[in-house]
């Protein structure tokens, strides 16, 4: 009996709604005619194409599939809040003046790997413009080598640019044994013969300048995924230089990608081992002028069209990988126990780590918010819109509960 009731009870609502509405169509009409004004067709339309709208918008938020997506927004919500209350502490809080202690300590925001999708050119060919850096020492950690060398040449025009650098810190041992490259008293010699060389500034200027004789340049290096582009991108970020570069860079390529694919089933695909294997030649490797010259031939003998070279492409704005390799060097040390204990695999500590947080970070987080917390600051958005370490309900179902284990036992 009460389900009728219920139904007769909408049906005199929805009756109402109906005539609430013609008398207000019908009122404004005699007004319009009052008033000498047009006789209400267009409001009359109008009404038609908006009850038309508010019946199509009702009928979609019955589907399953919007409701579904009402609880998805609902849940990331919630997440968020989660996050924000796990990663800024009681400062998230309403009337946090009126607590004695107030834990104020903020988690770093999330460090993005950097997005390696391949860039489009819409307009004009790409220039492809191979080069290759020599350098004080090797990147360790957070600590980025110096340029001593910087070459390149154009892939189609064969134009090739070249200079040494005085680097401001000295140059590795190792790094001199390896390119021949020497300063004394301010002055270069490469192999024991004097070069001419000049400050990083004007260096690097030039080098720029002359990318700027191109369009849509794409630069290659080989493995400069992991070594040429952090150094430039952090050379150039230095000396307050990447707008210059990006009006003529619109992406990079790691040549060893290329090759992997290009050239299956090598030894190995060092540049010296790919130019003996499929060219026969040999050549003096680590002279930034000679590797640059050795690459091209390499990257002709591949043969790619232009729109197979760009499916290897990124952007140079990608580099947030620089910053990210960084936060993995200085965290990962502290993270060395949990993957010893098998709570971590160590590429999920290396996502950890690279995202701006060490151990600590994973206790504060527990002990302000617990399993939730945790849950929370993995999944968090970083700017490019990817969770801070993963979304996978596989991961978070192995990792989470013996995280939580191990901080229940140390409480």
């Amino acid at each position: 009996m009460k389900i009728y009731v219920n139904i007769y009870s909408l049906f005199l609502i929805k009756l109402q709604l109906e005539q609430a509405s013609m008398w207000t169509l019908d009122l404004s009409s005699s007004v319009n005619k009052e008033a000498g004004l047009s006789p209400g067709k267009f409001t009359e339309i109008y009404a038609e194409k908006q009850g038309k709208r508010r019946l199509k918008v009702e009928k979609k938020s019955k589907l399953p599939s919007t409701k579904r997506r009402r609880m998805q927004l609902k849940q990331e919500r919630n997440l968020t809040q989660c996050a924000s209350q796990a990663l800024e502490g009681d400062t998230y809080q309403s009337e946090i003046g009126l607590e004695e202690q107030v834990d104020i300590e903020k988690i770093p925001d999330p460090v993005p790997r950097g997005n390696f999708k391949p860039v489009t050119i819409p307009s004009r060919a790409p220039s492809i413009v191979v080069f290759d850096l020599e350098t004080t020492d090797l990147i360790r950690g957070r600590h980025m080598p110096h340029i001593t060398q910087i070459a390149a040449v154009g892939l189609e025009n064969d134009a090739i640019f070249n200079t040494y650098i005085i680097p401001k810190i000295p140059i590795r041992e190792t790094a001199m044994e390896v390119t021949g490259i020497v300063v004394t008293a301010g002055k270069m010699t490469v192999h024991g013969k004097c070069v001419d060389a000049e400050d990083i500034t004007s260096g690097l200027l030039k080098f720029l300048n002359w990318l700027q004789t191109y369009q849509n340049v794409i630069l290659v290096a080989h493995n400069g995924r992991k070594f040429d582009f952090p150094v430039l991108m952090n050379t150039v970020k230095s000396l307050k230089q990447s707008k210059m570069l990006f009006q003529s860079v619109e992406g990079c390529i790691d040549s060893l990608s290329v090759f992997k694919k290009v050239f299956p089933g090598q030894t190995n695909y060092k540049q010296e081992t790919l130019m003996s294997s499929i060219l026969g030649q040999t050549y003096g490797a680590h002279d930034a002028k000679e590797d640059i010259l050795a690459l091209s031939l390499l990257l002709k003998e591949a043969k790619l069209s232009k729109s197979e070279t760009l499916s290897f492409s990124f952007s140079p704005i990608a580099q947030h990988a620089l910053r990210f390799s960084a936060e993995k060097a200085k965290n990962v040390p502290s993270l060395h126990h949990l993957i010893a204990q098998g709570i971590l695999k160590h590429a999920t500590a290396e996502n950890f780590a690279g995202s701006g947080l060490n151990f600590q970070h994973l206790k504060k987080n527990f002990q302000r918010d617990g399993e939730d917390g945790l849950r929370a600051i993995f999944v968090q958005k970083n700017c490019d819109g990817q969770p801070r370490i993963s979304a996978a309900k596989r991961i978070l179902d192995s990792v989470i509960p013996k995280l939580v284990d191990l901080f229940e036992k140390q409480d």
